[in-house]
């Protein structure tokens, strides 16, 4: 988890600085986070490289304003799971979306609906 909420400051950073490109290590977290966030359209692209025996991605972000508006929900301390049927069935709003880590990978709070799965929830965008 201290891997997810690094990354995603560091994301928001790096767009509050208007760099475009921003450099990060691979692990199997940040690779299914970063894939989860170009299929949702937060970052316009990403690659793998590697230097030194050591393997990078290499991200090319997006200017989004709404990318700043993040609130990270779990931390190492304190994790927050939900239940589809308790916590999230109601949740019905296109403004805020929940980011869950779910048995089905990194999933939004409406495909976690879909497939009727809950997790922890990461972080939500507002």
């Amino acid at each position: 988890m201290y891997i997810i909420s690094h990354l995603i400051n560091q994301i928001k950073q790096s767009i509050f600085l208007n760099h475009k490109i921003l450099r990060i290590y691979k692990t199997k977290k940040s690779y299914s986070l970063i894939d989860f966030l170009y299929k949702e359209g937060f970052i316009k692209n990403f690659e793998e490289i590697k230097e030194n025996k050591q393997d990078f991605l290499l991200l090319y972000l997006n200017k989004i304003k709404k990318f700043k508006n993040i609130k990270i929900i779990s931390k190492p301390g304190v994790r927050f799971y939900k239940k589809i049927k308790k916590d999230l069935k109601n949740f019905h709003t296109k403004k805020e979306l929940i980011v869950l880590s779910t048995s089905k990978g990194i999933l939004t709070h409406k495909k976690a609906k879909y497939l009727n799965v809950g997790g922890e929830i990461l972080f939500y965008i507002y």
